[in-house]
């Protein structure tokens, strides 16, 4: 395990390491990704993903992070991706702000993965010279995620209506933001 690496035990026990995204991870990422499209989370992705488009994808994340634009950390309990969490930089006149997405699967929430794969990220964000707000978006309905954005130190700045289509209803997104 690198230093870059961390090894977390979970509120459950269970030892659960949190590390960067590599490019030997597209079957184990598209797999993770088709997951949260089985259990329906409150995520933009709503379809699966072929190994070919999630090794597009990974590759165009490569791009931003080796550009210093860029983070994406996996927690991966045994050969497992449970959790991933991604900072995009944004460009020209937004250079200053990065966007932020978390996932993880339904049945590692509420163990500390998330606020671990968070903190580490806005750690390593106050790094990136430039960057002064992450911002991020979130279905008005989950009422769980909101509190935990808050917790960490996220405000809502807007609402806007009717943003997500989610089980052919119409919701809400609520646009948080930290300042670094």
């Amino acid at each position: 395990m690198s230093n870059s690496e961390i090894l977390l035990k979970a509120k459950n026990g269970q030892k659960i390491e949190i590390r960067h995204l590599r490019m030997s991870d597209v079957r184990k990422a598209a797999d993770f990704i088709n997951a949260t499209v089985d259990e329906n989370l409150m995520l933009l992705r709503d379809r699966k993903v072929t190994l070919r488009e999630e090794k597009e994808w990974i590759e165009e994340i490569f791009k931003k992070i080796n550009r210093g634009q860029g983070i994406f950390l996996v927690a991966e309990a045994g050969k497992k991706i449970v959790g991933t969490c991604v900072l995009e930089c944004q460009s020209y006149r937004q250079n200053h702000i990065a966007r932020f997405g978390i996932a993880i699967l339904t049945d590692y929430q509420g163990i500390g993965i998330g606020t671990k794969l968070t903190e580490r990220v806005l750690e390593m964000a106050s790094k990136i010279d430039g960057l002064e707000i992450i911002e991020l978006g979130v279905f008005a309905t989950n009422k769980r995620a909101i509190d935990f954005y808050r917790e960490l130190g996220f405000k809502e700045v807007a609402r806007i209506p009717n943003y997500f289509k989610y089980d052919d209803k119409s919701v809400d997104n609520i646009v948080m933001y930290h300042r670094l």
